[in-house]
C-alpha cells in the first residue's frame, strides 16, 4: 500500500508540478525575454550620392568618418566589447554633432553594460536637445518597463509612437503592457495594426498570438504561429499548445523540431516529459540521454524526470543515479531529496531516506512526506518521533489512513486509549 501511494505522489511531485507550470513558463520567458525588445541600437544608413549633392567635402569627410565610427561601434557592441563600443560612438557624434544616432548607440552600451542611470542621462539629453527623436524616448520607456513602472512606460511609448508613427517596437510593447494588465481587447488591438504593417517580425506575431492564447483564441493563434512554421520558438509555442491538450504525437513532433531547427535544447526534456506522459518511458530516457550531451548546464527538472522516467521503467539503480547527480549539482532543490529520498524507503533504507527528508521540513510542507518520515521512523523505532510527525501530518491533511497510523504507533507506545480513539476516527 505503502509503495503504491508513494510512486503516485513522486509523479506528481516530479511531474504534474513541472507540467502544470510548463506551458506558462516557456510561452511567458519566450515573448519577455527572447522576443521582449531590448533597447534599441540604430545603425545609420545615408541615402546616397543624390542626398548628399552639393555639399562641402570636408561636411562629406566628417560624416563619412562618423558613419564609419557608428559602424565600428556596433560591431563593439555585438561582440560584448562596450566600452570599446562606447569610444566609437562618442568619437561619432564628436565629429558629426547632432548625430543622435551614434549618441543613442552610446546610451544603449551603457545599458547593456549594466550602468543604466548614464544610460538614462544619455537619452534624457537627446530628448531635451531633440523632442522628436522617438528611438530615446522609447528608450527611456524600456527602463521604466524594466523597473516594472508599466504606466510610466506606456506613456513614453505612446509619446515614442506619435513622434515615428508605425513604430513597431512601441506597439509591441504597449501589446505587452496592456497583457500584463489583463486587457487584452486592448494589446489584441494594437497588436492587430503591428502584425498587419510587420507580418513576419518575431516580436510582433510572437506577442500577438501570446495575446489571442491569453484571450482563448488558440485557433487563430495556431493560424498566426504555423506561418513561422520554420521558426523554432514558433514551433515551440504549438508544441505546448498540443501538449496542453494532451496531443502528445503532435507536440513531440513540433517540439523535436523546434530543437532540429536551433530552438532551445531544454525542449528536449520537455519532449521526454510529453514522452512519459504518455506512457513511453524508454523514449523519454533515450532523449534525456540526447539533451545530457547536449546541454552545457542541466537543468533540474531534467534531472527530476529523469528519476521518475527510470523508476517507472523499473531501473532504480538509473534513478537513483539521476537524482543523485541533480543533487550534486542542486543541493537544494527539495523535489530531488523528495525522490531520492522515496528511492531509499523502497529500499527500505529507512535511515538514509530519513536523512534525506529532514532537510526539507522548512520548504516542503507535505502532508504526504511527514507521513512517509513517520513510517520510516516507526521502521528505525523511533516511536516518539513517528507520533509527532504523523501528527503534522493530519494538520495538513486529516486522511483516514494517518489517522489509522497514528494508532498504530500509539498502541505500540502502551497508549491503547489514545490509539482506539484515532482509529475510531479513521473509520469515521
Amino acid at each position: 500500500m505503502y509503495n503504491q501511494y508513494s510512486y503516485r505522489i513522486l509523479y506528481r511531485k516530479g511531474i504534474f508540478v513541472l507540467r502544470d507550470n510548463t506551458f506558462a513558463y516557456i510561452v511567458i520567458w519566450l515573448l519577455f525575454i527572447k522576443i521582449c525588445l531590448p533597447a534599441l541600437d540604430i545603425e545609420l544608413e545615408f541615402d546616397g550620392p543624390k542626398k548628399d549633392e552639393g555639399l562641402p567635402s570636408i561636411i562629406m569627410k566628417c560624416a563619412d568618418d562618423a558613419y564609419n565610427q557608428n559602424i565600428l561601434g556596433l560591431d563593439a557592441l555585438e561582440a560584448k566589447k562596450y566600452d570599446e563600443a562606447i569610444e566609437h560612438f562618442k568619437t561619432a557624434f564628436t565629429l558629426l554633432p547632432g548625430y543622435w544616432d551614434a549618441e543613442n548607440n552610446r546610451g544603449v552600451a551603457y545599458y547593456r553594460k549594466g550602468n543604466i542611470p548614464i544610460a538614462k542621462k544619455i537619452w534624457e539629453d537627446i530628448v531635451e536637445k531633440d523632442p522628436k527623436y522617438a528611438i530615446a524616448i522609447y528608450n527611456l520607456g524600456e527602463i521604466e518597463f524594466r523597473k516594472k513602472n508599466y504606466e510610466k512606460a506606456r506613456i513614453l511609448f505612446k509619446k515614442s509612437l506619435k513622434k515615428r508613427r508605425n513604430f513597431i517596437s512601441a506597439m509591441i510593447m504597449l501589446g505587452q503592457i496592456d497583457i500584463l494588465d489583463k486587457d487584452y481587447n486592448s494589446a489584441l488591438s494594437i497588436l492587430v495594426k503591428a502584425f498587419k504593417i510587420d507580418p513576419k517580425n518575431q516580436g510582433v506575431w510572437g506577442t500577438y498570438a501570446y495575446a489571442l492564447i491569453q484571450s482563448g483564441d488558440t485557433a487563430q493563434a495556431e493560424l498566426i504561429l504555423l506561418k513561422q512554421e520554420q521558426n523554432p520558438n514558433a514551433l515551440q509555442i504549438l508544441g505546448q499548445l498540443a501538449l496542453a491538450r494532451k496531443n502528445y504525437d503532435e507536440a513531440i513532433g513540433l517540439l523535436k523540431k523546434s530543437v532540429s531547427l536551433g530552438g532551445d535544447v531544454t525542449l528536449l526534456y520537455h519532449t521526454a516529459n510529453a514522452e512519459l506522459e504518455r506512457g513511453s518511458c524508454e523514449n523519454a530516457l533515450e532523449i534525456l540521454e540526447t539533451y545530457f550531451k547536449r546541454a552545457g548546464r542541466i537543468d533540474v527538472n531534467a534531472w527530476i524526470i529523469a528519476g521518475i522516467a527510470a523508476k517507472e521503467c523499473k531501473k532504480i539503480s538509473l534513478a537513483k543515479d539521476y537524482f543523485s547527480r541533480g543533487i550534486s549539482s542542486h543541493p537544494r532543490d527539495p523535489i530531488l531529496s523528495y525522490n531520492l529520498g522515496h528511492i531509499y524507503f523502497y529500499e527500505k533504507n529507512y535511515a538514509k531516506a530519513e536523512d534525506l527528508w529532514k532537510s526539507l521540513s522548512d520548504t516542503l510542507q507535505d502532508p504526504t512526506l511527514f507521513h512517509f518520515r513517520a513510517i520510516a521512523a516507526k521502521h528505525l523505532g523511533r516511536l516518539t518521533s513517528a507520533e509527532s510527525l504523523i501528527r503534522k501530518a493530519i494538520t495538513r491533511d486529516a486522511r483516514s489512513e494517518y489517522y489509522d497510523f497514528l494508532g498504530v504507533v500509539l498502541y505500540q507506545q502502551g497508549k491503547k486509549s489514545e490509539a482506539i480513539a484515532q482509529f475510531k476516527k479513521a473509520l469515521a
